[in-house]
């Protein structure tokens, strides 16, 4: 008896606090020139606020890539220090401490974990949990579930994996619903919940070239889905799991850093990265297929693809390296432009579009994503 398994009903929440790209640059600058008044006591430098916006301005993902983004917390939408919560100047030219920034997460996220699952006759079985943005113990699902009386659900909890955590969770998931159907002969319910708040860690003091590319690439981003046991009922609006494949890329291990610093999380990703993953990409989605046993120029030729948006260089990078048509890649596109980078929450807001254009009935899917390693990591899909 074969267990394939379905990825199916997609939900997602979307931040409250939605900026511009184009208005990005003026308020960034100014939070960030009050983190350096701040940090000189109060000694006016119109020299140097002159110079970070043209840098801003010059490194920043553009807003003809990027038109909007959107995080649970309204810092970036209030010149007035006192405003705001991470990035209060007031305080100090760092902002909120560490601790004070994951207190913030433990809040959203058991706010969104009471949206997710606020119908009372409804448990699943298995929470898997993924997330990049914080970390605090008990888990922010673990005290969601303790309140709720929840407490036969068991959770497994991916973190630190960055933007292609959703394929560990899948694989978790998929082990423990084919484990359990063997050992007790019964399907269970899992689902993947992604909670990336990814500008909890916006650092006002911070005025690199690679911080000021991720102040303007990363926004944040909630979803949930159900990862099922095929059925006879089951199988409409689904994406049926074929295969999965990771990768380490040999001596990248500097392409991507991530780290836990005293006032936040500190990622840092090489200019390098887009040329490494599009030097590597044909061959690796050649592995794939050969590993899955599908045609690879066919495959090309006629699949959807997920790509992971890290950022425009990479989108264009690949389609241009695949020589991909424009149909295979809107998606991931569009929620470039539309959500930004949502680090693991990503990918799954590509595949929650794929699911809902029948158009795209009966076509293989290949999810492609990246994380510090280097890492890519991918899955094939059927859209049912």
């Amino acid at each position: 008896m074969e267990n394939n398994i379905l990825l199916k009903g997609f939900v997602k929440i979307r931040p409250e606090y939605e900026i511009d790209q184009s208005n990005y640059a003026k308020i960034n600058n100014t939070i960030q020139y009050q983190a350096y008044l701040k940090e000189n006591n109060n000694k006016e430098n119109i020299e140097f606020k002159d110079l970070n916006y043209k840098n801003i301005n010059h490194y920043m993902c553009k807003s003809d890539r990027i038109k909007k983004r959107a995080f649970f917390i309204p810092d970036m939408l209030n010149e007035d220090p006192n405003l705001r919560i991470i990035s209060n100047t007031n305080h100090h030219h760092n902002g909120a401490n560490l601790k004070e920034r994951m207190e913030v997460f433990e809040k959203i996220s058991l706010k969104l974990f009471n949206e997710f699952y606020h119908e009372e006759n409804y448990r699943p079985d298995i929470i898997c949990f993924t997330t990049s943005s914080g970390y605090i113990a008990p888990s922010p699902v673990q005290t969601f579930l303790s309140q709720k009386g929840w407490c036969n659900t068991n959770v497994f909890q991916v973190s630190h994996t960055g933007c292609y955590g959703a394929f560990p969770s899948i694989n978790i998931a998929a082990g423990q619903l084919s484990y359990r159907l063997l050992s007790e002969g019964k399907a269970l319910s899992a689902e993947i919940v992604h909670i990336e708040s990814n500008f909890l860690h916006y650092n006002p003091s911070q005025h690199d070239t690679a911080q000021l590319i991720n102040h303007s690439l990363f926004g944040d981003g909630a979803i949930k889905y159900k990862v099922e046991i095929e059925s006879e009922h089951n199988r409409n609006n689904a994406l049926k799991l074929i295969y999965t494949f990771d990768k380490i890329l040999p001596n990248t291990t500097d392409i991507v850093k991530f780290w836990i610093s005293d006032y936040s999380f500190h990622n840092v990703m090489s200019k390098h990265l887009a040329d490494v993953v599009i030097e590597n990409i044909d061959d690796y989605l050649k592995e794939l297929c050969n590993k899955a046993m599908i045609n690879y120029d066919d495959m090309k030729e006629n699949a959807v693809f997920a790509l992971h948006p890290g950022g425009p260089k990479i989108l264009d990078g690949i389609t241009e390296k695949l020589n991909l048509k424009p149909w295979q890649v809107e998606n991931s596109y569009w929620v470039l432009e539309n959500y930004g980078n949502m680090a693991s929450a990503t990918l799954p807001h590509v595949l929650e579009r794929i699911i809902k254009d029948d158009k795209l009935k009966g076509k293989y899917v290949i999810a492609i994503g990246m994380s510090p390693g280097l890492t890519l990591g991918s899955a094939i899909f059927k859209r049912l």
